[in-house]
């Protein structure tokens, strides 16, 4: 028998048996029980586990142990771990302004099988109790992974610029923990498995219904996308707006099509608000060293 504790999704599995799982059944919100192919209990998943159980103590009596090995996590390893999202300038500076960061409703997602397809199909079969399941959801999406590609900054208008933010997972997971606040990365598949998850929807699985959300389809892959979920009330025009610190944002970068003096002028308003903070430009379509960079009129971008 294991227990495995998962940081970034507050969740606790218990391990009864190395056989794989083949069917799972929530018998109250948020435990899960696994069975294998002979209907066999394997393994119980707990969800926010934190507030259900105390993790810090373990009691037994009467078992026969043979060894108890432990793996302690230290307490600066999740606060080690970065989520980056990527915004629109104009929604950096509401963010800056309001203090409030906004996580959106899947109505919002412009992937036209999230946003589309899959409510479409959840439709046909008259599973009407999805849209109640939906309505109450709101997410931020982005990724853990620190190095930058070039679609981050051109899935918007080349007109608009965008922000990349730094974000502490354990902050913010600290700062949403009264709206249950949920940390996953995106399980990619084919059609098949969608199709898996949606037959075992009946209406009242909270576990499916958070598969759905963090669900895509292999051919998004590439954005090694993770997000938070939090449950709460109905937001308005999409959003659900939630009051943050300003040490939940560990870095603000700018679109490296912004010039310098753009830069300089946009660090200054920053830093007037949030003083400290770690303001940067994306280098990613700098000239190499050795390479003269020129205006339109010919002059020397690069001279002092």
């Amino acid at each position: 028998m294991k227990f495995h504790y998962y940081q970034d999704t507050d969740s606790l599995y218990i391990e009864l048996s190395p056989k794989a799982s083949v069917d799972s059944n929530e018998v109250s919100p948020g435990v899960v029980l696994d069975m294998d192919s002979e209907g066999h209990l394997v393994g119980i998943d707990v969800e926010h586990a934190s507030k259900n159980v105390n993790l810090t103590h373990l009691e037994a009596e009467s078992l026969p142990f043979v060894s108890v090995p432990v793996n302690p996590i230290s307490e600066t390893d999740e606060g080690q771990e970065y989520f980056y999202r990527f915004i629109s300038i104009h929604w950096f500076w509401e963010m800056l302004a309001k203090n409030e960061m906004a996580f959106i409703s899947n109505d919002m997602w412009e992937d036209p099988w999230e946003g589309i397809l899959v409510k479409k199909y959840m439709d046909s079969q008259g599973v009407r109790e999805y849209k109640e399941h939906a309505a109450i959801r709101y997410f931020l999406c982005g990724t853990k992974e620190e190095h930058q590609k070039h679609h981050q900054w051109h899935d918007r208008p080349p007109s608009k610029y965008s922000v990349r933010l730094k974000i502490s997972i354990r902050k913010l997971k600290e700062s949403c923990a009264k709206y249950g606040i949920v940390f996953r990365k995106i399980d990619y598949g084919d059609s098949n498995k969608l199709n898996e998850i949606l037959k075992n929807f009946n209406g009242k699985s909270d576990q499916v219904v958070n598969d759905l959300f963090f669900y895509k389809r292999n051919e998004f892959s590439d954005e090694v996308e993770s997000r938070f979920l939090i449950t709460t009330g109905h937001g308005e025009d999409g959003l659900f707006r939630v009051e943050i610190d300003s040490n939940i944002i560990v870095e603000v970068m700018f679109d490296p099509r912004i010039s310098i003096s753009e830069y300089e002028l946009f660090t200054e308003m920053v830093l007037k608000k949030w003083p400290g903070i770690k303001v940067e430009r994306s280098k990613l379509y700098d000239p190499p060293d050795g390479f003269v960079e020129y205006d339109k009129q010919g002059v020397n971008l690069n001279s002092p």
